[in-house]
């Protein structure tokens, strides 16, 4: 192994031979660490360099070949979930931002600490009068968006994912969205004096409440685990195959869910708050979220009959 390599690409590359080695000793039992079955888990590179894309490994006998287990291993990252915001704009950023942070001393709990405070400074500059500070806080929005895939990328590739660090950042999430909501109309207010404004606001943020109440019902009454975005790819299937007046309610409730995706409503707002757009933006995300709301409690109970009439909850 080059002593260049990068840390994260050889104990990514160790496991994925460990995980190798299992599979060979539990199909052909233990038979030592024979010649066999050390050319098994490391066949030539030649032999590599045809399919290296498919291997689970990748010797490091070459400055090229770790370049190749770095592109790999970061590329492994991803996450197949990701919508048209995230895999073509978040994403490249955040990899290029872990691959740089990897080798320090944090883990993903810092990484998502540092991304809070980055949320923090979004909410504190858009609760601020004037358009500098409206660009600014929607500009820290959309860094907080890229960074908020940091701290599952060092996961992934440190094997340092735990359900406690998911937890975390589910709730570092939630808070980020919150002092969103709760100081844009501030802003909004402190730009117009108009106290209309702030009952917006307050009418947002209590949709958004009751979003999030249903639906953490409607997870437990199922029993399984869920998120908005497992809930949103199957209120999208279900538009694609639905007919009439289900089916097109559905496809409507998918096209708006984005309110509820961290990359597109951060990117939106990003792009809203340097156009100017800040009071409108606070108007429209009041009837999204009140849409959306009523959509999902009409969602629940009509998939809660499925799940009791014997049909499956295929995505969540």
């Amino acid at each position: 192994v080059p002593a260049q390599s990068v840390p994260y690409a050889i104990v990514g590359l160790a496991i994925s031979a460990w995980s190798e080695l299992g599979a060979y000793l539990q199909k052909n039992g233990d038979q030592g660490m024979n010649p066999d079955l050390i050319s098994h888990l490391c066949p030539r590179p030649e032999s590599i360099e045809t399919k290296a894309a498919g291997d689970s490994f990748v010797l490091l006998d070459s400055e090229e070949k770790t370049g190749l287990a770095r592109r790999l291993l970061l590329a492994s990252a991803r996450k197949s979930t990701d919508g048209f915001i995230a895999r073509h704009l978040n994403r490249p950023m955040s990899l290029a931002v872990t691959r740089l942070l990897i080798n320090l001393p944090l883990r993903p709990v810092h990484l998502s600490l540092i991304n809070l405070a980055v949320a923090i400074l979004a909410a504190w500059f858009v609760g601020r009068a004037g358009y500098v500070n409206a660009f600014l806080g929607g500009l820290f929005f959309q860094l907080n968006s890229v960074l908020d895939g940091c701290d599952g990328e060092n996961a992934r590739l440190t094997f340092q994912g735990s359900d406690a660090g998911a937890r975390f950042d589910e709730i570092c999430d939630i808070l980020s969205f919150v002092l969103f909501f709760i100081n844009l109309p501030i802003g909004v207010y402190a730009d117009s004096g108009d106290p209309l404004h702030l009952w917006a606001g307050l009418g947002a943020l209590v949709s958004v409440g009751v979003f999030y109440v249903i639906l953490a019902r409607f997870v437990h009454r199922i029993g399984m685990q869920g998120s908005v975005v497992q809930i949103v790819m199957d209120i999208r299937q279900r538009g694609r195959r639905g007919t009439g007046l289900p089916g097109l309610i559905d496809r409507m409730a998918a096209w708006i869910a984005f309110i509820y995706r961290h990359d597109v409503f951060a990117f939106i707002f990003f792009v809203g708050l340097a156009l100017g757009l800040r009071s409108q933006l606070l108007w429209t995300l009041l009837v999204l979220t009140m849409i959306e709301s009523l959509y999902l409690q009409y969602y629940a109970r009509r998939r809660l009959r499925e799940a009791r009439s014997g049909q499956e909850l295929s995505a969540v």
